[in-house]
């Protein structure tokens, strides 16, 4: 009788392991989906611009890549700073987390076609603002 109890206990931590399993690879392929259908859509648009994963600006309006290019043909509106940063090894935002207020969401536009990527930004020590676009997969 113990054994019967002990082997439906078990059949059901499967099942529930199976549905936990289901459910994040159904997750994992929305956002890819999501993801795909931003890129067909931009693709359809005409010409792309090209985002670098993070740009930096000194006063909100002139963007600068890494190597210091140029970033042309977009501009930010940047929200209410509502964290704290935390940035990688590689320089990139790693978390905009509460309490703090150095960092928020923002929306990227791109001039020309008016479409907007979701970003976030943040504030560093020396008042530099880097911003990175959200990048769902």
């Amino acid at each position: 009788m113990n054994f019967k109890k002990i082997l439906a206990a078990v059949a059901a931590l499967v099942v529930v392991g199976l549905v936990f399993v289901a459910c994040k690879k159904e997750i994992t392929n929305t956002d890819k989906v999501a993801t795909e259908q931003v890129v067909k859509h931009q693709n359809t648009e005409g010409d792309y611009i090209d985002i670098p994963e993070v740009f930096y600006s000194s006063d909100g309006i002139t963007f600068y890549d890494g190597n210091g290019t140029a970033v042309t043909e977009i501009h930010v509106d940047y929200g209410e700073k509502y964290g704290h940063a935390q940035f990688s090894s590689e320089g990139k935002i790693a978390s905009c987390t509460r309490p703090g207020n150095d960092c928020g969401d923002a929306t990227i536009w791109d001039d020309e076609t008016t479409m907007s990527w979701s970003a976030v930004y943040a504030v560093r020590d020396d008042g530099t603002i880097i911003t990175q676009p959200r990048v769902y997969n």
